[in-house]
Order: structure tokens, then sequence, then C-alpha cells
């Protein structure tokens, strides 16, 4: 609350959607899109949760399938590597 200026009730809403993008890391409708590359959150300038995909598919059914509380937060991006190919050039 105190490193965003946020009030309580927004800081337990970003902890709700936090505990959403756990959720969906794990789920198989990414971890099974070989397009998938990674998901993170951004606070600043504004909050939204960031999925990086490598192709350029529609995604909007992607976006239209989550949760309403963390679909108005989803920005979908473009990546140039898949999480298998980003974790084959770190080994």
């Amino acid at each position: 609350m105190q490193l965003f200026s946020l009030s309580e009730a927004e800081a337990r809403e970003r902890i709700d959607i936090q505990n959403l993008v756990v959720d969906l890391a794990d789920s198989a409708s990414l971890t099974g899109d070989t397009a998938y590359s990674d998901i993170w959150i951004e606070h600043e300038p504004v909050f939204k949760v960031v999925i990086g995909f490598t192709d350029r598919d529609e995604r909007a059914a992607f976006v239209q399938g989550l949760d309403p509380k963390l679909r108005r937060h989803v920005q979908v991006r473009n990546v140039k590597r898949t999480r298998a190919q980003a974790e084959a050039a770190v080994d």
C-alpha cells in the first residue's frame, strides 16, 4: 500500500489479481500453448498483467476466456522467444 500509494481496497484487489495470475501461470491454457512465453505484473505507471506470446494469432478469444476481474488488467504482447526457447537459451 505504501510503496504504490494505494488504498487498502486497491491493495487487496491487486493481491486477489496476483493470486489469479499465479493460477493462470500454472494452468493448462498457458502451459499447453506452444507460443506462450511469460506472464508478469507491472504496477506502474498503470497496473496491468502482461502475457507474452510469440505468435500473432487472434488472442482476443483467450483474453475473453479469463476471469473478468483479471481480464480488465490483461495486456497481450508479442515477444521473440517462447518459454521453452528462453529456458533453452539459459541452459
